[in-house]
Parts: structure tokens; sequence; C-alpha cells
């Protein structure tokens, strides 16, 4: 990634201005809580949108490029997370 676009505002108050990280983690456990969710955080969010995408069998560069991660290794926790997904789809087959 480029660093103009490492540098935009993902999440903004009113202003507008850059939330601090504490401040969107406190907002993402808020609508968590509403949602019935528990534990709520960014990164989770993140963590299970990137485990969502390569369940859906997105190209592992395309992944890279939306994870941000500098290499593809760091993408093995995902990969593993699906194998696992394989591996339980298929014992619930044979029972």
């Amino acid at each position: 990634m480029g660093s103009k676009q490492a540098n935009k505002i993902l999440f903004e108050n009113r202003v507008p201005q850059r939330m601090s990280a504490r401040r969107v983690q406190m907002q993402a456990a808020r609508y968590g809580d509403a949602a019935g969710i528990e534990r709520i955080r960014p990164h989770r969010l993140r963590y299970m949108c990137l485990t969502d995408l390569t369940r859906a069998a997105l190209a592992h560069s395309q992944i890279q490029q939306v994870s941000g991660h500098a290499s593809q290794k760091a993408l093995g926790v995902y990969q593993a997370l699906a194998v696992a997904d394989v591996v339980a789809d298929y014992q619930q087959a044979i029972r």
C-alpha cells in the first residue's frame, strides 16, 4: 500500500477528524453490546472479515491487499481456519 492510501481516515467523528483508536474501540463495543454480541473489538471485526473472505475462496493476493499484510505468509491463520471449517463440515457430514 502506498503512504497516501495508508493515511486515509477510516473512522471519523462529527467534525470530521480522525477518531482515536480508543474511541473506535468504545464505539465497536457499544454497537456490539446493542446487537447482543460479546467482546466485539475492531481487531476482531477485521479478523472475522478476513476469515470470511478466505472461506469465500477469495484469491490470497486479494486478501493480502485488503488486509494490508506485507506477505502472504501472515495470512496463514485465516487459511488454517478455512481448513478447520472443511474438517468440521466433513465430520458433520459423516455422522
